[in-house]
């Protein structure tokens, strides 16, 4: 076994063991805003653990390099010691093209989905998925460089549907 596929089975069994803590460590494999590929580069921003707290909860979501054509995140929701929702995310570069990659364990079979980059406005993300339930569409949108807002939207049970989550950057996993 070489050690990317060591490394990559790491990975996978620390976000296993880890989905009650706060604590998730998203490795950060040369971590530096120098991406071999171009379409990847527009999610460098991504990079680091981002937080929005409400009365309900706290909504985290950390992400990581994990080579020059893959970002890796874990985003969880957290109310009290429960951890209400947790799921891995990629965003990938493949033929030119960027890739937002969310797997689910208790949603559709716990394989991934894949929403394609279909519009990049200045500082704002779209991906989308016309033929997922819900949502279709995920977007990310940098409001300055500690804040972002990110949302999902479509049609849900036949009306449209959208979710906002503003975020604050509160650690920067850039060196």
């Amino acid at each position: 076994m070489n050690a990317k596929t060591k490394f990559l089975i790491a990975l996978l069994i620390s976000f296993a063991g880890s989905s009650c803590k706060k604590d998730n460590a998203i490795p950060t494999v040369g971590v530096d805003s120098v991406f071999a590929f171009d379409e990847i580069k527009k999610a460098s921003w991504f990079i680091g653990t981002w937080q929005s707290t409400t009365k309900r909860g706290t909504l985290t979501e950390t992400w990581g390099k994990l080579n020059d054509s893959v970002l890796i995140g874990k985003t969880y929701f957290i109310a009290g010691k429960d951890t209400l929702f947790s799921e891995s995310n990629q965003v990938l570069e493949r033929n030119k093209k960027l890739y937002y990659v969310p797997t689910l364990s208790d949603q559709n079979e716990g394989k991934a989905i894949s929403f394609v980059l279909t519009n990049t406005v200045k500082n704002e993300l779209v991906f989308e998925n016309p033929m997922h339930d819900f949502p279709q569409k995920i977007s990310y949108n940098r409001v300055g460089s500690d804040s972002l807002i990110a949302k999902i939207s479509g049609i849900k049970n036949g009306k449209e549907a959208i979710k906002t989550f503003q975020m604050k950057k509160i650690k920067n996993l850039l060196k």
